[in-house]
């Protein structure tokens, strides 16, 4: 089986309830293969993460990100499986291309929740891998008529609006966000 499988496969009850409390119901749990594993390395150390696999329009999957669920001191929330890899989008539903109008939430567990709440499962939902959108993220909206950028407070950085670029930034204030 592959290493998402077993990740999903991992879900206890502790880990359902971390994904039910940052808003997401075990059923979509399932439907993205939200996962978790006890066993992280980081250095000498193990620290359990949530996992969240990152998977193309086709469903194959690109990597898989780690939300440390007790962050080791000294770095950062989230680790790739693969590192040095470019960081894929978080495409909350596989039979909606990107086009039209896209929204783009910065965070994956962000744009999952808001896909589910928001309710218009036609609606074009992808989570940014985080605050720096390179290049190779950017390019991926090429067939976009309009792309709404929903930034965390605190992170919003204006990208360029000449006109010739589909980007309309706005940021949110999000609850229980600084």
């Amino acid at each position: 089986s592959h290493l998402w499988e077993q990740y999903h496969a991992n879900l206890d009850e502790y880990a359902r309830i971390y994904w039910r409390e940052r808003g997401i119901p075990d059923d979509w749990q399932d439907f993205w293969k939200l996962g978790v594993n006890y066993e992280y390395r980081v250095g000498n150390d193990i620290a359990p993460t949530a996992t969240i696999p990152l998977f193309d329009h086709a469903h194959n999957i690109l990597n898989i990100k780690h939300r440390f669920l007790e962050p080791p001191e000294g770095i950062g929330k989230y680790r790739y499986e693969i590192s040095g890899q470019p960081h894929p989008l978080f495409i909350t539903n596989p039979t909606v291309p990107l086009e039209g109008h896209a929204i783009a939430i910065e965070g994956e567990i962000k744009a999952a929740v808001t896909y589910i709440r928001m309710g218009d499962k036609a609606a074009c939902v992808v989570g940014l891998p985080g605050k720096s959108v390179g290049p190779e993220v950017v390019a991926q909206f090429k067939g976009c008529e309009r792309v709404t950028l929903v930034f965390d407070p605190g992170s919003f950085k204006l990208m360029s609006n000449d006109g010739k670029d589909p980007f309309v930034p706005l940021p949110v204030e999000m609850p229980g966000k600084p």
